[in-house]
């Protein structure tokens, strides 16, 4: 397993993102998903959102730790680098059109 600061650090923008998105399933008629509705459609159920969120987090892990492991490490920086600005970018689009998280 990869516990390393990238990693966590996709994992913690992960969870927010999946809540963000949580509000948007909560929230039919204000929001549609976009950046996932490929997979979960424009108006996913919660319980969708949250086994994507789950998914991709198992599956983020997984590739993390074979290029780390198998000494991609080139592979490794660009990997967690786009990913983690991909979920960055998600989240401030996500809060840029009102979205907000309650915890």
């Amino acid at each position: 397993m990869d516990f390393s600061l990238p990693e966590i650090t996709y994992q913690m923008l992960n969870v927010l993102d999946t809540a963000q998105t949580v509000v948007v399933a909560q929230n039919p008629q204000k929001y549609r998903e976009q950046e996932s509705a490929w997979i979960i459609g424009e108006h996913p159920s919660v319980a969708k959102v949250i086994a994507f969120g789950v998914g991709s987090a198992v599956i983020h892990e997984a590739v993390s730790s074979y290029l780390k492991n198998n000494d991609y490490g080139t592979a490794y920086k660009v990997w967690q680098t786009v990913t983690i600005c991909d979920k960055g970018a998600a989240l401030y689009r996500g809060y840029s059109i009102g979205i907000r998280i309650r915890f």
